[in-house]
This record gives structure tokens, sequence and C-alpha cells, in this order.
């Protein structure tokens, strides 16, 4: 995360992915758009970095699709921090407004990210309609009533770790796409992936 990208005199950290965010949403927000966008780092030699806009978009798609917490109204302190850094020199409504897609969940994670923070509506950080105020709501009701939130939460989560519906468009994208096609091989060739796949499902229960 953010602190661990500052590094003097030394490579930054560096995580290589498939696509940026999960399908389908990477259909947003993927290479093309980042690299429509990208920003150049001051640096001897070349190399480039995501836009300020589109590292505050990312922060948010991560924690509400990729890692699902629009479902299960959870969040980890250490995006909000990323957010919180990310966003002094933003603002994140009008960042979203000029982004143009996944208003609502991404609205929701700012509204929920202003009330971790102490930010208030009259800041026009997010949009305070009433998709934000729900979402809040749930999210205080799940963590107070944790025990009773739980076991539901866990059994959503078992099924969607099983990513039914994203291994279905995959397989069907395989069709038209060799690239798909061979990372879906590489995948079920691959003995060590099932193993992982199941622990991690288990593991929710």
């Amino acid at each position: 995360h953010y602190p661990r990208l500052i590094k003097n005199d030394e490579i930054a950290a560096v995580e290589v992915h498939f696509r940026p965010v999960i399908i389908p949403f990477d259909k947003e927000f993927g290479f093309r758009q980042i690299d429509n966008n990208k920003k150049k780092l001051e640096i001897d030699g070349l190399a480039y970095v995501l836009s300020g806009n589109h590292q505050l978009i990312y922060n948010a798609m991560i924690v509400q699709f990729t890692d699902s917490y629009t479902f299960n109204y959870r969040i980890a302190l250490r995006q909000v921090y990323d957010h919180l850094l990310l966003s002094e020199d933003k603002n994140n409504l009008n960042v979203l407004r000029d982004f143009g897609h996944y208003f609502i969940e991404l609205n929701n994670y700012f509204a929920l990210f202003s009330k971790i923070c102490g930010i208030p509506p009259s800041s026009r950080s997010y949009n305070n309609n009433t998709q934000a105020k729900l979402f809040i709501k749930k999210y205080i009701y799940g963590n107070v009533n944790i025990k009773l939130n739980t076991f539901f939460i866990n059994l959503i989560m078992f099924f969607k770790t099983l990513h039914v519906y994203i291994y279905a468009k995959m397989m069907f994208k395989a069709i038209y796409d060799k690239d798909m096609r061979r990372f879906i091989y590489s995948r079920l060739s691959d003995i060590n992936w099932y193993k992982k796949r199941f622990m991690l499902s288990v593991k929710r229960l």
C-alpha cells in the first residue's frame, strides 16, 4: 500500500496483475483507460503510474468489487489510509463524476470513508443520497451485530469465492480470445490452483 511505494533510490513495490480489477468491471477500468491517462514519473529513465484520479478510483474499486466489501459491508483500515492520502488534493465527488461509471457503489465507499474519517456531508466529497445513507447503516449494523451477521456473510462469501459468474464469462471470452484460452488452460492444468480455491472456500465457512 501507499507507504511502500515511496523508497529513496530503490525500486518501489510492484505487483503484476492479469487485469486491474475483476470481470466485468475491467470493461470500464482496464489497461486502455489507464494507459490513456497514465502519469510519467519525474525521474531518470522512463516510468509511468496511474493518474491521480485513477489511483483514487482504483483503490475504491478494489475495495468494493475485487474484495467484495460492497456485499459484506466490511472495510480494511489500510485501504482507508490509502484513500485518505490519495484524496488530499482532490474532491472525491468530482473524481467520481469525471470517471462516470459505477457511481452508486463507489459513492457508497466514499460516503463510508468520510464517515470513518469524520468528514461531514457538507464537505461535498460524496453524494449523501439514500443509497449512501443505507450503506453506512448496514455497515454499522453488520459490525455492531457481528456474531449475528458473520454466518450469513461467510455463506455469501463461500459462493462468491467460487466465482461462478466470472468463470462463465471467462469461458465465453475464450471462444474468441486466444490469450484467455491460454490463461484458462494454465489454471485448469495446475493442481495447486484447485487446492487453493477449495481451501479458501472451506475457510470462509
